[in-house]
């Protein structure tokens, strides 16, 4: 009978080291994109704010992005960053502003891209996905918004390591030159306010490609 026993908890102590070994986390995803848990539950791939994206034709960085309801009017280093007080770009009731900031570079031996709103070569028909809900970012103009995609007026040329304004960009876009790089912050508008300002967003974009557009999701963590 003793025999009996001590083989049963034998087997038990096996079982339960085996459950123990079971437990193992496997999960090979980083950043803070995975910290979030944004990378469960679909194949999207997440890059955090600051890294590089690439197709044949551009390199593309998310520098910054910030939501906002006021972006600053001030002609100086500090042109469309967020700020508290009111200016004339604020944004409707049941909106935001999106002010993102980022450098893009034109590999393309074959000549200039076109940054710009719809039909150019690197468009800014943006997505921003916030609470399992997903926004078109809309043109921002002083008389008329509702058109998708932003423009590049009102932009601000930029330091991509400090996000000063070297000089306010004036017309609404930009012909990137072969091998040239250039940082810009601009500012949209999405349909939401979001709970607080702070809150964790993802911002989903097209790069051109020699195949066609290809597209990448930035996750902006919570700050």
């Amino acid at each position: 009978m003793k025999k009996v026993l001590s083989l049963m908890l034998a087997a038990a102590l096996m079982l339960s080291l085996a459950a123990c070994g079971g437990t193992e986390n496997t999960s090979s995803d980083s950043g803070e994109a995975a910290a979030s848990g944004s990378n469960s539950g679909d194949d999207t791939q997440y890059y955090n704010v600051g890294e590089t994206v690439s197709t044949d034709i551009v390199d593309f960085t998310l520098n910054d992005c910030d939501l906002s309801i006021y972006a600053s009017a001030t002609a100086d280093k500090s042109f469309l960053q967020p700020v508290e007080e009111e200016t004339m770009f604020g944004a409707k009731v049941g909106s935001s502003l999106i002010i993102p900031s980022f450098t893009v570079v034109n590999k393309d031996r074959s000549g200039n891209i076109e940054i710009k709103d719809q039909s150019s070569d690197l468009n800014l028909n943006w997505t921003v996905s916030y609470n399992g809900e997903e926004y078109r970012v809309t043109q921002y103009d002083l008389n008329f918004d509702g058109m998708f995609g932003m423009d590049l007026f009102p932009a601000a040329i930029i330091d991509p390591e400090s996000g000063d304004m070297l000089e306010e960009n004036d017309t609404n876009n930009y012909l990137l030159g072969a091998g040239e790089t250039i940082s810009f912050r601009t500012i949209g508008i999405i349909g939401v306010e979001p709970e607080t300002l702070n809150d964790e967003f993802t911002v989903t974009l097209g790069l051109p490609s020699s195949s066609g557009k290809e597209y990448f999701t930035y996750f902006v963590a919570e700050r």
